[in-house]
């Protein structure tokens, strides 16, 4: 990545720094891109694109001095752009007439540096494509470099030479000096050999201190020493040295080098944790999925299992061991069963189940369909829970990759349908989607009028709300906190700050019924070509779509032919916000009853009345056939 001392060595952008010394305080800064600010976007604060981490901030003045009003305005800048972790500020101005002294103390405090430049403003035109192209090509020598280590990782770890090998290699990439040392087992291994002698002086000057530090040490000025294991209170270090400055991919590699060392030296210590990696791989794989991130998942996966991801569409099955210890041996035996086909994960919200991922070929023959016949992976996870006892899995039709959360939701629903019947196992028969059925054009534009608050947000805040919402209304806090890798309170305040921009209150079943959806349009139809509408349509007309009457009344059958009265036991149910207790006074029934009913209507239909999915459907299904329960049919920001 480029950084501020190489963007001054470029003689065509007569670029220095304001204050000398700074050269050596902040020459290192990594610079991810120049944005350019004009002297009007100053003056009506139109900045919050260059407000991004990394940046250097161009300010093309023009003939306006920094003085007065400017000043001001530029001096609040520059507190933001600290906040935020720019790489630094450039006035388009000769020193003679730049920065005033309070504006240069003040950057001085806030850590942020100032450059200023003789070169004209055309000069600078180009220099942002340069710094990315400059990043891309660090990127993709970062990724060659992540590979060949990646490559090192399978059927390693347990071997002995292994660490010698990854020293080897890292010397090469770093043209430098690798040592792996532990003070009772000695030199573990040094490439060349001489960097045992080169290094040990720098080793045992560590001594106690903290696990990464520089090091000078002879002719070698740039020496690195990362601890290996300091959460396990591990001594076992990885000393690096070199002639050149560590930047950023460097840094990164030896990082990684010294992650990659630490799992091989706690494999030949505890004899076997090899596979803790090819996990960890796993469910990062799994996470992306879950989020909708499908390539950044082949991505991870590349190394360990080339091209399992390679398709557009998967199904999701979800094993219930029926207790924790079980989890581990189930989990081991799933490996094995669908080795090379399929993602076996330990459900980070359930400590009983277990996730398998399939990808699946001919994804526009499939989607939304599961197998007619079993085979493949499902057949050998079938032959599987029967061979176990007390195991229960529920399977889901086939998605798109990128809708594997949806698929996940399924599984877990038919999952529940098989604990209720007493089944071993129950696999989605494909039931058409309600996504399927609207007009896509109506459905899409009421979906982007529903999220525009959280469309219009910035790219970074976006992506997370984006992110967070479909786990977050289909699982409780916990759990889904599990599955992002996150604290439940940063899930709770994502969707807080999502109910606020909807202007709806999100604990609410109901309006979680109607975000829900205009997710899962948003992902079914990410981009419709077709005619626009003037006004966004509301939710009663695309649920006055004539395909719903037959899908809500083939869904409602069965609760309609029981002689019970499960239609308005459901109703009530739902609108009382799917609490037992309120919903068993308005009918003048007992609580047990309400639930009672609710486990018949799980029964007859298949639906998880615990899951968003489950709710979604019966809830629509209902207002089509009888108008209740009511819904928020306008657009929810306007509520």
């Amino acid at each position: 990545m480029p950084n501020l001392d190489s963007l001054v060595a470029d003689a065509q952008l007569e670029l220095t720094y304001t204050t000398p010394t700074d050269a050596s305080r902040y020459g290192r800064v990594g610079v991810r891109g120049l944005a350019t600010l004009t002297g009007s976007e100053i003056e009506t604060e139109q900045t919050a694109d260059a407000e991004t981490p990394g940046a250097l901030v161009f300010l093309a003045l023009g003939s306006r001095m920094l003085t007065g009003a400017m000043a001001d305005r530029v001096d609040r800048l520059l507190r933001r752009l600290a906040k935020r972790r720019a790489a630094g500020v450039i006035l388009s101005a000769p020193a003679s007439r730049g920065y005033p002294a309070a504006t240069r103390a003040m950057a001085d405090r806030l850590g942020l540096p100032l450059l200023h430049t003789d070169a004209p403003d055309s000069t600078w035109a180009s220099v942002d494509n340069d710094i990315q192209h400059c990043r891309i090509r660090d990127a993709e020598t970062q990724l060659a470099q992540l590979a060949g280590l990646l490559k090192r990782l399978p059927a390693q770890l347990t071997d002995a030479a292994a660490v010698q090998r990854i020293t080897d290699w890292l010397a090469v990439s770093l043209d430098g000096q690798v040592l792996v040392s532990e003070p009772e087992r000695g030199v573990l291994a040094a490439s060349p050999p001489s960097a045992a002698a080169d290094l040990a002086r720098a080793v045992l000057r560590q001594a106690s201190e903290s696990a990464v530090r520089p090091v000078t040490t002879g002719a070698l000025e740039h020496t690195r020493l990362i601890s290996l294991a300091p959460a396990a209170g591990a001594d076992t270090v990885l000393a690096v040295a070199s002639r050149r400055p560590f930047g950023e991919p460097e840094a990164t590699l030896v990082a990684c080098a010294a992650r990659l060392l630490g799992l091989v030296d706690q494999a030949q210590r505890e004899n076997g944790t090899a596979a803790e990696s090819a996990r960890a791989a796993r469910f990062a794989a799994f996470q992306l999925l879950m989020v909708g991130e499908p390539v950044k998942a082949q991505r991870v996966l590349a190394g360990l299992a080339p091209g399992l991801l390679d398709t557009l569409a998967a199904r999701v099955f979800v094993i219930d061991c029926a207790s924790v210890r079980q989890r581990e041996l189930t989990a081991v035996r799933c490996e094995t069963a669908v080795a090379g086909r399929a993602l076996v994960i330990r459900c980070p919200a359930m400590d009983t189940h277990v996730i398998i991922v399939e990808p699946v070929p001919d994804p526009a023959e499939t989607v939304g369909r599961a197998s007619r016949a079993m085979d493949g992976v499902e057949a050998d996870l079938a032959d599987l829970v029967n061979a176990l006892g007390r195991h229960r899995m529920g399977g889901s039709g086939h998605h798109p990759l990128a809708l594997v959360s949806n698929a996940y939701e399924e599984a877990a629903t038919w999952l529940a349908f098989a604990r209720h019947t007493g089944q071993s196992m129950a696999l989605s028969p494909g039931h058409t989607k309600v996504t399927q059925l609207l007009d896509p054009h109506a459905a899409r534009r009421w979906a982007e009028s529903v999220l525009e608050p959280i469309k219009s947000l910035p790219r970074a805040q976006r992506d997370l709300l984006e992110a967070t919402l479909p786990v977050a209304l289909a699982f409780p806090h916990t759990a889904a906190a599990r599955i992002l890798d996150v604290h439940r309170n940063t899930v709770g305040l994502r969707v807080r700050q999502a109910g606020e921009l909807l202007h709806l209150d999100l604990a609410q079943p109901l309006n979680r019924v109607v975000v829900g959806l205009a997710l899962d349009i948003d992902s079914h139809y990410p981009c419709v070509d077709g005619a626009d509408f003037d006004e966004p349509p509301s939710l009663e007309h695309l649920l006055h779509a004539p395909e719903l009457l037959p899908w809500a009344a083939a869904l409602l059958k069965p609760i309609l032919d029981d002689r019970r009265d499960l239609q308005s036991t459901v109703q009530v149910w739902l609108e009382h916000c799917t609490r037992v207790e309120p919903a068993a006074r308005t009918l003048g029934v007992s609580e047990a009853t309400v639930r009672s009913h609710l486990r018949a209507v799980e029964q007859l239909t298949g639906l998880d009345t615990a899951s968003l999915g489950g709710v979604r459907d019966l809830t629509l299904a209902l207002h089509v056939h009888t108008g209740r329960p009511l819904l928020n049919l306008g657009l929810p920001r306007a509520v």
